[in-house]
């Protein structure tokens, strides 16, 4: 388990660097961290990291406690290890994702009526 429990994160690598190795984030969700974790109990099957709203050492000590029973459930662990694994947060996937978003929002584009025309 990786601990970034930041008041504040622009971006963040380090959580996207520790999945790469079968380490699973404890983040607060916030800035990057919030866009690139996706916690087990509100995804259980898409899961895999552990995230806290609140920046009180009481939320993050029950978050890290949900990491250590999730730890002790060997199956589970390692299922959600290999699933952090697999995350890509390369560059050609977010272009992919940029590319679908352009196509989609130039298709709406192109679908609107202008003022003046018929139909």
């Amino acid at each position: 388990l990786l601990l970034v429990p930041s008041l504040y994160e622009p971006c963040g690598l380090t959580q996207m660097i520790a999945l790469t190795y079968g380490v699973l984030p404890i983040v607060r969700r916030t800035g990057g961290l919030a866009d690139s974790v996706v916690d087990i109990d509100e995804n259980p099957q898409k899961g895999y990291g552990l995230v806290f709203d609140r920046f009180e050492s009481r939320e993050l000590l029950w978050t890290i406690d949900r990491g250590l029973v999730l730890y002790s459930q060997r199956r589970r662990w390692l299922n959600v290890v290999k699933r952090g694994m697999q995350q890509d947060f390369s560059w050609t996937h977010s272009a992919g994702l940029y590319q679908d978003l352009y196509h989609t929002a130039l298709s709406m584009k192109r679908s609107e009526k202008h003022p003046g025309e018929n139909g």
